[in-house]
């Protein structure tokens, strides 16, 4: 996994073959000093590296918990707005995405080797949604929102798409982590927050498609919830990288970034201590 902003995360073939060490749901065998082990969140070397852990319902590239992966039909992509601005707002029911505010218009395009931390201004970054529809996160300018970075073959992304599902909850995750999520799914159905969940890589480590992303809803059917796909080719580095690797991510997913209303990011790092940050 990457720990440094010097090249993009691993995704040749030799990936793929990574992926059947590290994609199954993590439970905690031992007590660590590491947060992210601590809630038993994050799909990355890290984990395995701080505690000694117990892999259960081990799955291969091509499984999930709880889902069903995409057919690898390989889609063509939308094109983006002239704008910048999306034309769709990821809940795929063609009402399409607000223009970008005039203040946030003129904010840099997300770009792999561009690092960002905490305090750092926020950027633009544009995915797609499920019916091939184009959606910039800049839409959300002037409203605190979350950005979610998963990949479909990661046990904590699949039981955190379940604990935000309305009656959902977070059983693997220890106390302040599993109130925190069920007032963060609240605020969610009151619309008090915005969430946005990018699907970055399919059961097979390549880049998703809009059957990814169908997949992935019909598996968490989550209205209350912006679920876009990552449309970087596979092999090239994502503008999302950045993230990844900050100190609170480490290199591991699920990686979670809140941007308050003045769209500055004012905390990256895994769901748990974000959530908590939110909360404060």
């Amino acid at each position: 996994m990457l720990h440094a902003l010097s090249g993009p995360i691993d995704r040749s073939e030799n990936h793929t073959e990574m992926h059947s060490s590290y994609s199954s749901v993590y439970r905690l065998a031992a007590v660590a000093t590491v947060t992210a082990v601590l809630h038993g969140t994050g799909c990355s070397d890290r984990t395995l590296d701080t505690a000694e852990t117990v892999a259960s319902d081990t799955m291969s590239p091509g499984e999930t918990t709880g889902m069903t992966g995409p057919d690898g039909a390989d889609n063509e992509e939308s094109e983006s707005s002239d704008n910048g601005s999306g034309s769709g707002d990821g809940d795929g029911d063609g009402d399409g995405s607000e223009p970008i505010p005039p203040e946030c218009q003129d904010l840099p395009i997300a770009d792999p080797e561009m690092p960002v931390a905490p305090d750092d201004k926020a950027f633009q970054f544009e995915g797609f949604d499920r019916h091939g529809e184009t959606f910039n996160i800049a839409s959300l300018c002037g409203a605190p929102f979350m950005i979610l970075l998963s990949w479909t073959w990661c046990g904590p992304c699949n039981e955190l798409g379940a604990a935000l599902l309305p009656d959902g909850a977070w059983e693997s995750v220890a106390e302040p982590c599993r109130s925190d999520t069920d007032a963060i799914r609240a605020q969610l159905e009151t619309g008090e927050l915005e969430f946005v969940e990018v699907l970055m890589e399919d059961d097979v480590g390549q880049h998703p498609t809009v059957e990814t992303l169908e997949s992935w809803y019909e598996a968490f059917p989550n209205e209350h919830m912006i679920l876009i796909g990552d449309p970087t080719p596979d092999g090239e580095a994502s503008p999302l990288d950045p993230l990844i690797v900050t100190d609170g991510c480490s290199g591991a997913i699920p990686c979670t970034a809140y941007v308050d209303q003045d769209y500055f990011f004012r905390a990256i790092d895994h769901p748990c201590e974000v959530f908590a940050t939110y909360l404060e």
